[in-house]
């Protein structure tokens, strides 16, 4: 399926509507809850707006413990999807599963960022016209408009347009709280200079790279002035002359899944991003033997392994949290076996101290005897 780059920051949702639909209000907790975990993941997952038909990644995506607990819940989970066909980026039909509900969310969202491109892209332009004109009246006598005579379209549609706020001034501080948990410093100069950037690259652009900007980022706190070090590198990253910069941790840690597979799975930098995301919730240690966990499923499946980067993204989460339970499941049996040895212990260590004590006063009494 042909990579979508941009990725929504949130997913419409209306619960009402949701269990609205009678289908969904007949599913049981555990099927409820892997449909959900398929629309989070074909909203937004690399497929998206779609899920690949393939059982073997469907029960990993829905989280489900084992292929057999999906094969015995998919029926009534499927319901909700339809199968079709999507082109990957190998530009080769795949079939997938759409769901009606993620595809609409979707459209209106590329719709809605079409419009704010073109509403940046006509407001840098009307921006421009103003200054000139500004420059015009300041070396010209003022005449005044008559009664019947009216600013043409196009200072029309700049004074409508400057009466709306930059996008990019309200998304960027959300965008500083959700990816690096850092307050954005709001003041008047630093805002200045993003209106500037937003009117020469639009706000999508700007909005985007500060995203992509941060998520390379994660850790950092700039002294509480996110928005100011972002800024020394704006034009360059707008411009296309610099790249987001690389966290050291992340690259160490591609060196290493890439040593895994002796160079047969590879990370572009989107992947390597998302790779540091997984290092803000886990340590590097778990990744890596998620990824070999991972490549041992697939070694020797050329096409597989062509996917591979992409689908471990997905699933690394599942997989991580899968060996933690597990280790505590071996850990806690370990203990139990621990406790239940000592039990056995102190139980014979108590019965031969009884028999020693029998066998003492059976000697006691038969000296008396004598």
């Amino acid at each position: 399926m042909a990579r979508n780059t941009h990725k929504p920051i949130y997913q419409p949702w209306c619960e009402d509507e949701f269990m609205g639909d009678d289908r969904v209000r007949r599913l049981t907790p555990h099927q409820e809850l892997f449909y959900r975990r398929l629309l989070a993941k074909a909203f937004a997952g690399p497929w998206r707006p779609y899920l690949p038909d393939d059982d073997n990644e469907l029960w990993w995506l829905a989280g489900c413990e084992s292929p057999e607990e999906w094969a015995a819940n998919k029926g009534p989970v499927l319901q909700f999807f339809r199968k079709t066909e999507a082109t990957d980026e190998y530009d080769q039909p795949r079939p997938v599963l759409a769901n009606k509900r993620i595809s609409l969310d979707m459209d209106k969202i590329k719709n809605d960022r079409r419009a704010m491109s073109e509403r940046g892209r006509l407001g840098g332009r009307a921006s421009v016209r103003a200054r000139r004109q500004d420059q015009s009246d300041e070396n010209s006598p003022e005449i005044p408009l008559k009664p019947t005579e009216s600013v043409d379209k196009d200072t029309s549609t700049f004074e409508q347009l400057s009466e709306e706020p930059m996008r990019a001034t309200k998304q960027i501080p959300v965008l500083s709280l959700q990816i690096l948990g850092v307050k954005a410093e709001q003041w008047e100069d630093t805002m200045a200079e993003i209106k500037t950037l937003a009117a020469a690259f639009g706000d999508a652009a700007v909005v985007q790279a500060f995203e992509e900007w941060a998520d390379a980022q994660r850790g950092e706190t700039f002294n509480g002035k996110p928005v100011t070090a972002f800024l020394k590198v704006a034009t360059g990253l707008l411009s296309g002359a610099i790249t987001a910069a690389h966290n050291p941790a992340v690259d160490a840690l591609v060196d290493d899944l890439v040593g895994v597979s002796q160079g047969a799975v590879v990370f572009d930098a989107a992947q390597a991003r998302l790779l540091g995301k997984l290092l803000a919730q886990y340590e590097a240690g778990e990744v890596l033997s998620a990824f070999r966990t991972y490549y041992g499923q697939i070694e020797g499946d050329p096409f597989s392994i062509k996917l591979a980067a992409k689908r471990f993204l997905e699933v690394a989460g599942q997989l991580i949290r899968l060996d933690r339970r597990n280790k505590l499941e071996a850990a806690q049996q370990e203990k139990l076996v621990t406790v239940q040895q000592k039990k056995l212990k102190d139980a014979a260590d108590a019965e031969i101290s009884a028999l020693k004590h029998a066998e003492a006063a059976e000697n006691e009494l038969a000296e008396e005897e004598l």
